[in-house]
C-alpha cells in the first residue's frame, strides 16, 4: 500500500470536513458563493473570512439592539417602543421640559393678541357675516 493512497484530497477535504463544520450561520453564504464546489483550500479562505466578519458584525449589531430594549425603565413610555422613561417623553402632558418649553397659561389655551383661544371663538362667532 503506497503512502499516497491514504492521502486525501483538497476536493475530498473540503467535501468531507470543511462543508459540514460550517457553522449555521454562515451556510447561506457559503452556498450562496458556491464555496462547497471549490477544488482548493485557498480558494474558500478569504471568502470564509468575510463571511465570519460579516455575521459577526450582524450578531454585534443584533446584541446592542437588544440591549437597547432591554433597559429597565420604571415606566417606560409605550408610545415609543419602551426607548425612554414616560416622564422623559415629549408627548407626556406632565413633562418638565415641556411645560418649561410652553408658552402661555399652561392649559393649552395660548394667549395671542391678549386673548385666549376662548375669547377668540366667541369674537369669531359674534361677527357679523
Amino acid at each position: 500500500m503506497e503512502a499516497d493512497a491514504n492521502a486525501i484530497s483538497e476536493q475530498d477535504l473540503i467535501n468531507k470536513v470543511i462543508t459540514p463544520s460550517i457553522p449555521s450561520a454562515w451556510e447561506m453564504h457559503y452556498h450562496l458563493q458556491n464555496l462547497h464546489l471549490k477544488t482548493c483550500i485557498q480558494d474558500i479562505i478569504e471568502p470564509l473570512t468575510v463571511i465570519e466578519e460579516q455575521v459577526m458584525k450582524q450578531a454585534s449589531f443584533a446584541q446592542q439592539q437588544s440591549q437597547q430594549k432591554n433597559k429597565n425603565f420604571k415606566n417606560p413610555c409605550k408610545l415609543h417602543h419602551h426607548t425612554h422613561e414616560w416622564d422623559d417623553c415629549h408627548q407626556n402632558p406632565k413633562n418638565a421640559e415641556r411645560k418649561d418649553n410652553k408658552t402661555g397659561n399652561g392649559q393649552g389655551k395660548t394667549e395671542h393678541n391678549g386673548h385666549s383661544r376662548e375669547q377668540r371663538r366667541t369674537e369669531r362667532s359674534s361677527c357679523p357675516s
